[in-house]
């Protein structure tokens, strides 16, 4: 039976209009889902759907609505007493904020955070940073509700050339790369991209790093060189790579404080990972504090080495000892690089269980095994009440959680093994001639 004027309202219309509403107000799924506790109770078959019920099916449209700024056709609520009626703007009402579920009316003002480096550029320079949520869902939430992050970059405090000024102009040029939810790109900025990915939402992400924005430079003899930026999904976490690379023709490796060489481009290059949360106004904060920022990386992959420079009697021969400060350096730069990608990896070995967030450690794996073991041998319970990370005694069941623990542990560790062979690779002092 339809719900319409004239035909008895049965608890299944009310049930079905509450499960569409519950859908993006409550936890959901995907796309859907604000993450909002005060959903909408179902009506058991054959019992009265109250004035009250009634209203609070409508105060959670409204809500939605709100937050989108979806328009809607305004229902008065009903006061116990009054004759019963078919709201017709009901069902055209759900399906209005239903496809506006990702639209967001405002948002906070950005917090950002630089990961910066005067290291010279004569090659290519690498920028990396995560933002990172207490859980999945959380994540998801943030996205969901019209949360916002954006990646921009600069460059600064240089010597003033041709080609330093014209990669001040590129950064410039480049704008904010922005992601929402299902959608990304470029936002202000100037000239053509080379690679401007607009469907790279957070939902859209996968496992591995995707190239979503590329520009060059316009101007010559540099059109070789460009920033691209890389982003790539880890369950709660989305990572990037920030890439400065000089393609320009002109290749030297003396120093720019001695020598008058436009190759080298010096000055602070900043990558700036920014974050913008959905406003409060109408809805709950169900994504906990602001991402955790790891914006403490950046590595020199490779700068430019050649053997000989024209001056003006001839090839200037650069010295085996200028090779063998540069072999120290990047010995230097790889232990340094290795430090910071073991201080990145780390961070991730958490999981959250139970309303509390765990370090995996070998302790705490250690335990989980010998409770579970215990459990087995003895007829023990495997429920148990630990600290978490924040010393909040939770209730666990040894079992599930070091199910999540092995598999938070496993992945840090394939990741951390993986970047590790590729730093080797890209770095091996044997690659330096003396």
């Amino acid at each position: 039976m339809a719900y319409t004027s004239g035909d008895t309202i049965l608890d299944d219309h009310y049930n079905d209009f509450a499960t569409s509403v519950n859908a993006i107000w409550g936890s959901g799924s995907g796309d859907s889902g604000y993450g909002q506790s005060t959903t909408v109770d179902a009506v058991s078959a054959g019992a009265t759907i109250t004035a009250a019920q009634w209203t609070t099916l409508l105060a959670r449209i409204t809500s939605m609505a709100n937050h989108q700024n979806s328009s809607i056709t305004s229902i008065s609520n009903p006061s116990a007493g009054d004759t019963i009626a078919a709201y017709t703007a009901l069902a055209t009402n759900i399906a209005t904020i239903t496809t506006n579920k990702l639209n967001v009316h405002g948002r906070d003002s950005i917090a950002t955070t630089a990961i910066s480096t005067t290291t010279t550029l004569t090659g290519t320079i690498e920028q990396r940073g995560t933002w990172a949520w207490g859980s999945t869902d959380q994540a998801r939430y943030f996205f969901n509700a019209g949360g916002r992050i954006s990646i921009s970059w600069s460059l600064s405090g240089g010597t003033s050339d041709s080609k330093y000024n014209n990669w001040v102009a590129l950064a410039t040029a480049c704008g904010t790369y922005q992601v929402i939810g299902q959608s990304s790109g470029k936002s202000g900025g100037s000239g053509s991209t080379n690679i401007n990915g607009t469907n790279n939402g957070w939902h859209d992400l996968t496992g591995s790093y995707v190239t979503v924005f590329r520009q060059y430079e316009d101007t010559g003899p540099y059109t070789a060189s460009y920033i691209q930026l890389d982003l790539y999904k880890s369950n709660e976490s989305v990572l990037a790579r920030s890439y400065w690379v000089d393609g320009a023709a002109d290749q030297t490796s003396y120093n720019k404080s001695i020598y008058n060489v436009q190759d080298q481009v010096d000055g602070t290059k900043t990558t700036t990972m920014g974050h913008e949360e959905p406003t409060t106004t109408y809805i709950s904060d169900t994504w906990g504090e602001r991402p955790i920022t790891d914006c403490k990386r950046y590595r020199l992959i490779t700068n430019k080495i050649i053997k000989t420079l024209t001056g003006p009697s001839g090839p200037v021969i650069i010295s085996s000892m200028e090779n063998l400060e540069l072999y120290a350096r990047e010995r230097f730069e790889l232990a340094r690089q290795k430090q910071t990608l073991k201080e990145q990896q780390q961070q991730r070995l958490t999981v959250t269980y139970n309303g509390g967030l765990f370090r995996v450690d070998m302790t705490l794996l250690n335990y989980l095994y010998m409770k579970n073991a215990n459990a087995g041998l003895f007829q023990q319970s495997t429920k148990c009440i630990i600290p978490d990370s924040y010393d909040t005694p939770i209730e666990i069941d040894c079992v599930e959680l070091v199910n999540l623990c092995d598999a938070r542990w496993n992945e840090v560790h394939n990741d951390w093994h993986n970047e590790y062979t590729e730093l080797k690779t890209k770095r091996k002092a044997g690659d330096v001639e003396v």
